[in-house]
């Protein structure tokens, strides 16, 4: 895949993620012929994604034109700021050098065109994953699919220097595909897919309602971003989510990993043998840190490059705010695996460090992780609590959010187990809850929503403006209510 990019704009920067995603019945176990016959099928989903606060706008003197094949949805001609489109084009006897197309997007009345030339060579290697047999490895393998299988998914996001301080974000949790409150089915059954994902289909759809006013900067989901952690509900989560019109960054829960464990198998994790679940939503963890890398400011990890040792935590910033994710809870630890061994461990330490760098740059952080009472509480000795509310309360955090509970609040716990922070809890998406959180500098407002059938956001409840004790705005000049901490 090759993406060329001509286009001098000083507030504007392009990031390109390029995304493999396949599912085969049967594995791939080694290359195809070269070169590939003539005859051969090939597909290209591309989305793009525009961050920018620019609308985009296809320049129609430009030729769309592929070098073979046919789009089957066709480049839109606008791209509106903060929004999401998608595309694609198919062909059969591409030939050896694939298809390509170049498109030409303007910004606004700028005359100079962002180039995208999309090359789809049937050369390409891509990873997929398989299920091994006899000497071939578990996990992930390169190899170059027979003509059949060829289609590829690419992520394209223009994202333009805004500088804004005033913007909302989405905070969500527990998805958990394929739970509802009212199934006569078990939520791990094959007959509760079809209800979960309609049900979740109209959050979404509520949820970027929403987005058309508020123009979320991003989203996070706090855990159990699957009920069991199976692939089969990881998939449906995709399939559902990624329809977000918004970037969205997620944490694990326990029924991502605890619930599961010495309880699960998962074949393309079968060398973890009942620990599969819990291993196979820990590989998806650990590639979608990598992934954030390249869209999130002053990323922080606290794995190792494989990612099967460190607590998973990460960080990031966004103007005034250092956003933390801690996962299922900051002391949970955990070791699986004989052959390849993951070890996840508790991230006070790295926590300690992160946010006393982000104090020093004069950062408010907020700290997001999924339970906040229930394991956290009963499994964290009196020293890792005392702690936890000693970084909290030296280090500028203003507000934890959490998930677990299924319930919408926004009240401090009693007793107080994060010292002086708001604590906020998203209740849970497969309910349709979700906070809408305005960000104003160094202060926050959160508003709770339900998604519903109609995919009309209702409003639920607001909660007091806050700002970190080191701000100097007032009611006037920010939000109503202010509360400082």
């Amino acid at each position: 895949m090759k993406i060329s990019i001509k286009f001098i704009l000083n507030i504007c920067t392009l990031f390109i993620c390029v995304i493999s995603q396949q599912s085969f019945s049967s594995p791939c176990l080694a290359p195809a012929p070269s070169p590939v016959p003539s005859t051969d099928y090939l597909k290209e989903f591309v989305t793009f994604i525009n961050k920018s606060d620019k609308n985009l706008f296809l320049d129609q003197n430009k030729k769309q034109e592929l070098s073979a094949g046919a789009w089957t949805i066709m480049p839109p001609t606008e791209i509106p700021a903060k929004t999401t489109v998608n595309f694609s084009y198919e062909s059969i006897g591409a030939g050896s050098e694939g298809m390509y197309s170049f498109l030409h997007y303007k910004v606004e009345d700028e005359n100079t065109p962002l180039e995208i030339f999309i090359n789809s060579s049937k050369r390409k290697t891509i990873k997929i994953y398989t299920i091994p047999k006899n000497e071939y490895p578990t996990g992930i393998i390169n190899c170059t699919p027979p003509h059949y299988q060829l289609a590829r998914y690419i992520t394209l996001t223009f994202k333009g220097n805004d500088r804004s301080d005033d913007y909302n974000i989405a905070i969500m949790s527990d998805p958990q595909p394929w739970r509802l409150n009212k199934l006569k089915w078990d939520s791990n059954a094959p007959e509760s897919q079809k209800p979960w994902e309609r049900v979740n289909n109209d959050v979404v759809r509520s949820i970027n309602t929403s987005n058309s006013t508020y123009r979320f900067k991003f989203g996070i989901i706090n855990g159990d971003i699957t009920e069991f952690g199976r692939k089969s509900t990881w998939d449906s989560f995709y399939d559902v989510y990624n329809k977000l019109a918004f970037p969205y960054y997620i944490g694990l829960g326990n029924h991502d990993i605890f619930n599961n464990l010495n309880d699960c198998w998962e074949f393309s994790e079968i060398s973890y043998g009942n620990n599969g679940c819990a291993a196979y939503s820990l590989m998806q963890m650990a590639d979608k840190i990598q992934k954030y890398k390249s869209e999130l400011f002053n990323h922080n990890i606290n794995a190792d490059i494989s990612g099967k040792t460190g607590s998973y935590a990460y960080s990031w910033d966004e103007h005034n705010i250092h956003y933390v994710q801690l996962q299922y809870y900051p002391t949970y630890k955990l070791d699986i695996g004989l052959i390849s061994p993951i070890k996840m461990t508790s991230s006070l330490e790295w926590l300690e460090q992160d946010l006393i760098k982000a104090a020093k740059n004069g950062k408010v952080s907020i700290i997001n992780f999924h339970d906040g009472t229930d394991k956290y509480e009963e499994n964290s000795s009196d020293e890792e609590k005392v702690k936890l509310i000693h970084l909290i309360n030296n280090y500028n955090v203003m507000a934890v959010f959490l998930g677990h509970t299924h319930k919408v609040n926004g009240d401090r716990l009693d007793p107080p187990l994060f010292g002086k922070a708001r604590i906020y809890n998203s209740g849970a998406l497969f309910q349709g809850d979700f906070l809408i959180t305005h960000v104003n500098g160094k202060c926050i407002y959160v508003t709770a929503f339900k998604g519903n059938a109609d995919s009309i956001p209702e409003f639920y409840r607001d909660y007091p403006a806050i700002c970190s004790s080191d701000s100097h705005a007032t009611a006037e000049e920010t939000l109503p209510e202010i509360e400082e901490l």
